[in-house]
């Protein structure tokens, strides 16, 4: 996940910006990065099954409520991010790149 924030930092938003300024953009950048998120919710949800049938049925509860609640409200936060970047911000490039406004 690391990863898919830099290449963010690095490559999408810069690439935002040299669209907006009339530039043409890799499609193909374009692509691989709307195809990133799907495996990092695969990823939280594997990480959530593990964390399920491994789960101790006595001590630690609090500590592992605590655990098990980070994750699903990290989930859901990394959902909403890709829903944006899936349905805002990759439509706009390929709109853009197409030529439309």
């Amino acid at each position: 996940m690391t990863t898919h924030f830099a290449n963010e930092e690095e490559h999408i938003f810069p690439m935002i910006e040299k669209k907006l300024d009339g530039c043409t953009i890799d499609r193909s950048k374009v692509s691989a990065f709307a195809k990133s998120h799907d495996s990092m919710v695969d990823k939280l949800s594997d990480l959530m099954q593990i964390v399920f049938k491994y789960l101790p049925s006595e001590g630690m509860l609090e500590e592992l409520n605590e655990l098990l609640f980070s994750i699903l409200q990290f989930s859901f936060d990394l959902k909403k991010h890709a829903l944006i970047e899936d349905k805002i911000m990759i439509p706009f490039l390929t709109r853009k790149e197409a030529g439309k406004k």
